[in-house]
């Protein structure tokens, strides 16, 4: 009944696979292997490769000799009916009667190319010498050796395979068997021999012969000293390895749990006092709405545009809808006097100096880009100066950085080499590593996030983060005439220029004067002049939020806030 199913299965893969296919097709007809013991212990193993194609054409073979449980391969050749093939480098030759040899995910693809073969049978031979594939044991030796490799994809119609020792043993001192696939075993005298017929795809056909020790000389292999060494390893060390392990795991998460929560406790933020807050409905302070949105942690493109708006207010810029929704910054003939540092650097940075001249906020953000590093430094000395930083705490965290990047670094690494050895050693080893790792990843993520602020600051912080709340639930009834313009770089300061466009635009609120609407446009030879249009806010809201959003979009993306047997493998043509 078995064979039956076996034969239904085949015939149902065949038809398959010749629907699904570019039309060629080919099988492996015969593969007639022998691996011959020598007397110094290395095998020479000789493989009679018959394909058979049905259609083509087909220009090369492969074989993937993999490397496990034996120490080595060497001296490996291949030929034809005809002549023996020559070695080369390319690994994707195209001549023909040439082969190459490559190392692939743990094995040795060899690779011959022969003249273009559409139908019939060919016949190759593939020889290679391989060491450390004679087991040692207390009692006996051993050759477990796959002849049908598994790795392929297509049926093998007739498998054989045989291991010839180095002189005759009688058959009653030989014990042969095929573990796996089903195949007919024989013994002769210091001889063993396995066959099989019609082996599916990805099924390997294998051959164990165990014999008398002293037939065939040499040492115990590498790779089986290693093996059973990691066997005895697991048995009498790997139990008391893990219990150790798992117990400095809890010790460490506990301990550095603790380290890290005290030192958190030590360096945290002042939090604002309960009286610092209350409801804001208006900019809390005379804190510029850029210096607002670095001191709430808002991005460094919201902070720029927040005081290009800002400026517009003070008369030094007007905004120019164009095609396609955008905003152009064009300055004004207004000269610039008060100004804070960080506002005439901007200026400075968009090339807004002189008058009539012109930043694209969307094409032009290379600009912004180029002087972020001076901006954050003014932001950050304003804010000192506004008292809202401390130096001490900023010192510190400085240093925390420092030491806990390069901790992690160190953490990250560790933990790398943990998990390449737990198989080896415990798999308890990469959770201690794991524990040390967490623990600099969260000493980092902590630091990253202090502010260094002061009780002031913290109180600032307070204040505003009400005031944003109430720009973000802003209501129609509630909304002062005539103050949009001057709310709006503070509502984009602090990511909240949506939902105030909203609000003023139920209301009968009107353009600023520094915004002119594409159908408003009008240009002047002598520069701009910031005056009224008198625009009602309702009639170009839509407009005017599209392009605000671009604006913001395209400046935001500038910068952010301060992370089995031996042998085996596989084989194919093409």
């Amino acid at each position: 009944m078995q064979r039956i199913f076996i034969a239904l299965a085949f015939v149902v893969n065949t038809a398959l696979a010749g629907f699904y296919s570019d039309g060629k097709s080919f099988v492996w007809q015969r593969i007639d292997s022998t691996a011959e013991a020598r007397a110094d212990g290395s095998i020479t193993v000789t493989e009679q490769l018959t394909l058979r194609y049905t259609n083509g054409p087909f220009t090369f073979a492969f074989r993937d000799l993999p490397r496990q449980r034996l120490d080595g391969i060497s001296h490996i050749s291949v030929s034809d009916d005809t002549q023996s093939y020559r070695q080369v480098d390319d690994a994707e030759s195209t001549a023909p009667h040439t082969f190459s040899i490559t190392k692939e995910n743990g094995t040795q693809r060899v690779r011959w190319v022969y003249p273009a073969t559409t139908g019939g049978a060919r016949t190759f031979t593939l020889r290679y010498e391989v060491a450390g594939a004679v087991r040692r044991y207390a009692n006996y030796d051993e050759i477990w050796w796959s002849f049908v490799f598994p790795n392929r994809d297509e049926l093998v119609e007739q498998g054989v395979g045989r291991i010839v020792l180095p002189q005759p043993v009688a058959t009653d001192r030989l014990a042969a068997d095929a573990p796996g696939w089903p195949g007919a075993v024989e013994r002769a005298p210091g001889t063993a021999t396995v066959q099989a017929a019609n082996i599916p795809a990805n099924t390997e056909l294998a051959l164990r012969l165990q014999f008398p020790k002293g037939v065939v000389g040499g040492v115990v292999p590498a790779w089986q000293v290693a093996a059973e060494r990691q066997a005895a390893y697991d048995t009498n060390v790997r139990p008391t390895v893990n219990v150790v392990l798992s117990a400095l795991a809890a010790g460490l998460a506990v301990l550095l749990s603790w380290l890290v929560l005290g030192w958190w406790r030590r360096v945290r933020d002042p939090q604002a006092r309960d009286s610092a807050a209350g409801e804001q409905f208006a900019p809390p302070d005379a804190l510029p709405p850029a210096l607002a949105a670095r001191l709430l942690g808002r991005g460094y493109g919201e902070a720029v545009l927040a005081t290009l708006f800002d400026l517009a207010n003070r008369g030094l810029l007007i905004f120019r809808e164009v095609r396609h929704k955008q905003l152009i910054a064009v300055r004004t003939e207004a000269p610039a006097v008060g100004l804070a540092a960080f506002e005439e650097a901007t200026l400075s940075a968009c090339e807004l100096v002189t008058p009539g001249s012109e930043l694209h906020l969307t094409n032009d953000q290379s600009r912004i880009s180029k002087a972020q590093s001076e901006l954050e430094m003014l932001y950050h000395t304003a804010l000192l100066e506004q008292g809202y930083l401390d130096p001490a705490a900023l010192e510190r965290r400085k240093r925390s950085l420092i030491v806990a990047t390069i901790a992690t670094m160190i953490g990250g690494g560790g933990f790398t080499a943990a998990v390449v050895m737990a198989t080896r050693f415990s798999l308890w080893l990469p959770v201690v590593a794991g524990v040390v790792f967490f623990a600099t990843i969260t000493w980092l993520g902590i630091a990253a996030a202090l502010r260094s602020i002061t009780q002031a600051g913290a109180d600032a912080m307070a204040r505003w983060h009400a005031f944003r709340d109430y720009l973000g639930h802003m209501v129609p009834q509630h909304a002062s005439g005539g103050a949009f313009g001057t709310l709006l770089p503070y509502a984009i300061a602090l990511g909240q220029a949506k939902p105030l466009m909203t609000t003023y635009s139920a209301t009968a609120e009107v353009l600023p004067v520094w915004y002119y609407p594409l159908i408003a446009n009008t240009t002047h030879s002598g520069g701009y002049t910031a005056t009224g249009n008198a625009l009602p806010l309702q009639d170009f809201s839509q407009n005017f939020l599209s392009a605000l959003t671009s604006a913001t979009s395209s400046v935001s993306i500038v910068g952010a806030s301060a992370a089995g047997a031996s042998g085996g493998g596989g084989g194919g043509a093409g």
